[in-house]
């Protein structure tokens, strides 16, 4: 059986997101009229600390006849005083788990892998 633990901390400053804006008052953009009201999306940097957590368990067992078993799961946090309006992007699932059976000998030519995840 073979465990994996593993802990990440990483803390961003700048940190690259996207604000949404609305014009106030009628503009141009690129020869373009836009309208006042237009919502706008742009990409800006956080003026905040940002951070993330996370940690994973993963645990293979070999099993007889070549299959394997598999088992991981994973846990991420991001976090910090966001400036309003700010959209992160940070889309990774707070929890995730995956298992799988695999056997890359199920015959000379043949082998399969089927996981799961949630």
């Amino acid at each position: 059986m073979l465990v994996d633990l593993n802990y990440y901390h990483t803390s961003y400053t700048n940190f690259i997101g996207q604000a949404t804006v609305v014009s106030k008052a009628s503009t141009t953009h690129r020869g373009e009229q836009i309208n006042a009201g237009s919502i706008w999306s742009l990409y800006a940097n956080s003026t905040t600390r940002l951070t993330s957590d996370g940690f994973g368990l993963e645990l293979t067992y070999n099993l007889p006849n070549n299959f394997v078993a598999k088992g991981n799961y994973t846990y991420a946090t991001f976090s910090g005083d966001l400036p309003a309006g700010f959209i992160t992007g940070f889309n990774t699932p707070g929890n995730r788990i995956n298992l799988g059976i695999s056997n890359t000998k199920l015959t000379e030519k043949l082998g399969f892998n089927i996981n799961v995840s949630y």
